[in-house]
Parts: C-alpha cells; structure tokens; sequence
C-alpha cells in the first residue's frame, strides 16, 4: 500500500537550508561482481512500498550513492537490474536490502545472489543484520526439517521417536531465542538489534500434535512482540510478522469462503495487538487492506472497515476533570456526537470507521450551548478524515497552542492556520502603512510599501495553491483552498479598492462565499 509522506514547512529557516548545504554526506558503496550495465536505484522501503531516492547507472562492478545527513535512518533498497532470465519471464529484478542508520556503508556481493553473497567490509549495522540473516537462513532449513520429522512420527504414532525428535526440536528452538535477546541486548543501540528482535517467536511445542501446535503458536505469536516502536516502519519488519501470522489461517483445503472466515479471525487478532502506537496501528491497517485489496477479497476489507475504530486523544495542559463533547460543525451548527470526562488532562474519544470527514470540534468544559458556535466555551477545532489523532495543546489556549502529535491531516491544517495568523497581523499592518504614506503624499515610500503590500498577498495565493497541489488527497487541501483571495490593490485608494476585492471575491474558490 501507497503511503503518502507530507512534510509541511509553510516556512524553511536559512539556517536549516545552510546546514544541508555544507554537511558531509554519507557514503554508501557496494561492490557486485557480475553486475551489468544498466540504471541502478536506490531508494527506502515501508512495508511492501518502495520508494526511490537515487539513480546511477552502473559503468562498472563499483556503485556509489550519497545520502545527506538528514536522510532518515530505515532499510534501504538498492535494485541492480534484472538477470537475462527474469527479463524474459517479467520477474522482479535483483536487489539487495540493507540498513542505513547515519554511518558510511560498503558491501561487497554478486549480482545474481545479492543477499545470500553479502560481505560487509564497512558498517557496524548492516555487519549484525547480514551475519543474523546467514544465521537465520540455516536456522529455518534446520527447524522446518526437524519440524517435518516430528510430524512423521506423529502421524505414525511413533512415541519413543516423537519424544526424542520434540525436544530437540523444541531445544533448537530454544537456544535460537536465546541468542537473538543476548545479541539485541548486546547491541541494543543499534537498529539492526531492534528488527532481529521481531524474530523472537514463541515456541513451537513439538510434544503437541501439529493442529494443537499451530493453535498454541497462534496464540502465542503477539506475546512476543513490540508494536510500538514507528522507526520500525521505514523495514518490512512488522508486515513480515503480520504477513507470516495470516499464513497460519490459511490451507489450500479451505474454500474461498472457509479462507476468508478464517482470515476475518486472524486480522481480528492481529488489529487487537497493534494498537499501542497510533502510527504503527494506522500503517499495519492499511496494509491489510492494500494486501486483501490485491487477494481481491472485499468482504475482508469490509470487515476491517467495519471493526476499525479511529482513536481520537487530546493532551490539555491544566485540563479541568470535566466533561468533554465530542461533534462535528456545519455552517454555524455544533452537533454533539459523543462524550467523555478528561483524566490527568488526557481526554481520549473514539470514532467508527463510517463516520463522515469534517471539522470537528472538542468543547474542553462542561457548560456550553450545543446548538450555537457563538457562545461555546473553550474548544479545539480539528480535521477527521479516517485517521488517528494525537494533539497536544492547553486548556487557555486550545486552537492557537495545539501542536500535531500525529494526523497528516491536522499537521497541515494547523500548519497553515498558524502561518494565516502571522500573515493577517503583517498584511493589515502593511495596508495601514501603505494607506498612511499615500495619505501624507509621501510617493516614494508609499509606493514602495504598496508593492511589498501587493506582492505579499500574491506570495500568499501562490503558497496555498502550491500546498494544496501537493497533497491533493487530503481534506485540508480542500479548506485550505477556500482561502485564496482576490489581491487588493494597493495602487487604488481604500474604497475602490474594496470595491474591487468584493467584486472579485466570490471567484477566487469557485464557490459563493459572504464576503467579510
């Protein structure tokens, strides 16, 4: 599933851009024998998406790429191009995942088996991460065939050999589990460290029967593991998880009907076990439904629609324990959908999947006319459009202090109202200043101050528009696009000049809008 990253930045500070400019940046270079000459990507991964930062093309058996020192730390894909084989049957072509975590990188392989030939000459996190993958590429050979013998005795009710076979099968097991927290806990700075721990698994007890084990197993599996931690996005390591606890509802006897039963109880498990980040629970729930998406089964999706519930939570700084009321606004309507009382300034409100995008409301106190906008007493106006929400804000100040924990779509909307704020209190200055000089006859100045006046709105409209193209698919872009306006002129005097802008005005949106 396509994940839309949104940076917002209505203003980047010359320091910032100073910074970037002059840093080192970090080196990343592999060495693969039998490489061809073709166009070699590179680029980061979120689950099952790939997305591409860099292109070279390959001259030689040396590749060399440079990320600058803001380049988010994650695994990293380099595709090398497909062999002559995958061309002719349309397969996917070569590539070689690694991570990169602010350190330079040199790997040297083969092209035709980019992983398995891996050799790190330089990079402390990628020498943990493929020396754990050689060691777990034998485990999993080892165990399926141990697993395999533990079976046939059970099916030929051989005791004695399934005994002997189910501890050392279990034994194996065991110590594998062992060696993955020692090495986690050794290295425990490292990213490498916190996705070999996604591998901890529970036992597969082989003194069970094979149903009676995968029962276990399946019940066991989220005990084992952290979802909480969102850096672990930027891998494949919790779609790996979740993809390999479906594959234990699923059996080639199943009807298609049977196997999307089966499948609604594994999501059911797995939705209850990823909520302790908003993030992670927002991500894991969209590749659910981008992977059934692909399986085409609707009925599953429907059901992970149906069960889903968006978590709304608000941290108000010197919150009083009251009463909290949750709704939604239209026109100058408030309609009251839910509430709550807050706890130690935490106020967290739930909303079903099928409930309809907007602007919603938080009114912070118990008295308040449900009826009128007007006369509500403090409140935080947000954006719901199918997402979690985390806002931290205060009780004196709810709308101008909040700031976006988590919600793309809160993040660029409360962006652009804090920008708005700042603009409004500059342009009304300028057209005062502008309006006082022509006044007193001053042309010089006053005409210096009108461009800067008119050119400041035209900055204005052309940032909006800008942000908004950027990020069509969200709800804010659509508000926010409501504020472009019509440029006042400065050059005509104040009563022409608004005479001009309301005559303008209802244009400028494409809807009818009152003017001010």
């Amino acid at each position: 599933m396509k994940k839309n990253l949104i940076h917002i930045c209505w203003f980047i500070p010359l320091t910032f851009v100073t910074t970037s400019l002059f840093s080192q940046p970090y080196s990343i270079k592999f060495e693969i024998k039998g490489q061809p000459n073709r166009k070699v990507i590179l680029g980061t991964i979120k689950g099952d998406d790939f997305f591409a930062k860099d292109s070279t093309v390959s001259y030689s058996e040396i590749i060399h790429f440079s990320l600058p020192t803001n380049s988010e730390s994650g695994i990293y894909r380099v595709i090398l191009g497909q062999t002559p084989y995958a061309r002719i049957m349309n397969e996917a072509p070569q590539h070689l995942d690694f991570i990169f975590n602010k350190e330079d990188i040199e790997i040297c392989t083969e092209f035709k088996t980019p992983k398995d030939s891996a050799v790190v000459i330089q990079s402390v996190e990628n020498d943990l991460w493929f020396s754990f993958h050689k060691f777990e590429t034998n485990y999993q050979k080892e165990i399926a065939l141990l697993e395999q013998e533990v079976d046939y005795f059970w099916s030929k009710q051989d005791t004695q050999n399934v005994l002997k076979k189910a501890n050392e099968f279990n034994e194996k097991q065991s110590i594998r589990n062992l060696s993955i927290k020692q090495n986690c806990e050794k290295y425990s700075d490292l990213l490498a460290a916190k996705l070999i721990a996604l591998f901890y698994e529970p036992v597969r007890d082989g003194h069970l029967s094979p149903d009676d084990r995968k029962k276990a197993y399946q019940k066991d599996y989220f005990t084992t593991i952290d979802f909480s931690d969102a850096e672990l996005i930027k891998s494949a390591g919790y779609t790996d998880k979740v993809f390999q606890y479906l594959t234990t509802y699923n059996s080639p006897e199943l009807t298609q009907k049977e196997r999307e039963t089966a499948y609604k109880k594994g999501v059911d498990i797995i939705l209850s076990n990823t909520t302790k980040n908003i993030e992670v629970s927002e991500f894991i729930t969209n590749y659910l439904c981008h992977g059934f998406e692909v399986l085409k089964m609707q009925n599953v999706i429907d059901h992970i629609k149906n069960s889903q519930v968006f978590s709304i939570k608000f941290e108000v700084k010197d919150q009083p324990n009251s009463m909290v009321t949750l709704g939604f606004v239209k026109g100058n309507d408030f309609i009251a959908i839910d509430s709550t009382r807050s706890n130690n300034e935490i106020t967290c409100v739930s909303l079903p999947w099928q409930s309809e995008s907007g602007i919603y409301r938080a009114i912070l106190s118990d008295k308040h006319n449900k009826k009128s906008v007007n006369t509500v007493p403090r409140h935080i106006d947000f954006i719901f459009n199918k997402e979690h929400i985390e806002i931290k804000t205060t009780f004196t100040a709810p709308q101008d202090s909040a700031v976006v924990i988590h919600s793309r779509e809160n993040e660029l909307w409360f962006s652009f109202l804090n920008y708005e704020t700042n603009y409004r209190k500059n342009i009304t200055a300028l057209e005062q200043e502008a309006d006082n000089l022509w006044a007193k006859q001053d042309t010089a100045n006053a005409l210096k101050k009108t461009n800067e006046f008119n050119q400041t709105q035209i900055t204005r409209n052309l940032m909006i528009e800008q942000n908004t193209q950027k990020h069509p698919e969200l709800f804010a872009t659509k508000i926010i696009s409501l504020f472009i306006e019509p440029v006042k002129d400065g050059f005509l005097s104040p009563d022409e000049r608004n005479k001009a802008f309301r005559k303008e005005y209802n244009k400028t949106a494409g809807i009818i809008k009152k003017p001010d």
